[in-house]
């Protein structure tokens, strides 16, 4: 037989249980499926990049790139890398900066200033409510031309990732913007 007291506790503890079950089940998005946390997946991380060059011309209209993820497992994507060379020119095939931001000459030739933006099949969404501007991520850690992710990007099996990279000023020569996502795959 239970104390008033050792009852009382029980309840609370209940209640506790109550509480922490309803939490849980608020965080079920997309019917049952739960939201993505760092090493929820079972199976074996292998890490990985996935990555497209998207080639621009010497101008300012958008250029466009795929990447199909494989249908072995989920892709979690942890950083989003950016790099540039000139496909003409006097500096073809060097890797330049993303942005002008650094560049203190500002002689422009082989410096690419642009927006970009993506999106994933399925999602019925962009990452981002406007494209980002290539000095965020190239200021990133004092050059780093990466975008850190605050959480991990869970991209489904056989999605489609759409990488859109638009120059805010036209290049001085035709280049490709090289785009690399970073993380691993989740084998099952």
């Amino acid at each position: 037989m239970l104390t008033a007291n050792e009852s009382a506790v029980l309840r609370r503890m209940l209640d506790k249980i109550n509480e922490l079950e309803e939490k849980l089940a608020s965080l079920q998005i997309q019917g049952d499926k739960p939201p993505a946390f760092a090493g929820q997946y079972p199976g074996k991380p292998i890490p990985h990049t996935e990555g497209v060059e998207i080639a621009l011309g010497a101008n300012t209209n958008p250029g466009t790139g795929n990447i199909t993820i494989a249908a072995d497992g989920p892709f979690i994507v942890h950083r989003i890398s950016f790099a540039y060379r000139p496909t003409a020119g006097n500096q073809i095939g060097l890797w330049r900066p993303i942005s002008s931001c650094m560049d203190y000459a500002a002689n422009g030739n082989s410096v690419i200033n642009f927006y970009w933006q993506y999106q994933v099949s399925g999602s019925h969404r962009m990452r981002q409510n406007i494209p980002v501007p290539s000095a965020l991520p190239h200021r990133a850690e004092e050059g780093n031309g990466a975008w850190e992710l605050f959480v991990q990007d869970v991209i489904d099996p056989t999605a489609t990732i759409t990488i859109t990279v638009t120059p805010t000023v036209a290049p001085g020569t035709t280049g490709v913007v090289y785009v690399g996502y970073h993380g691993c795959y989740v084998l099952k």
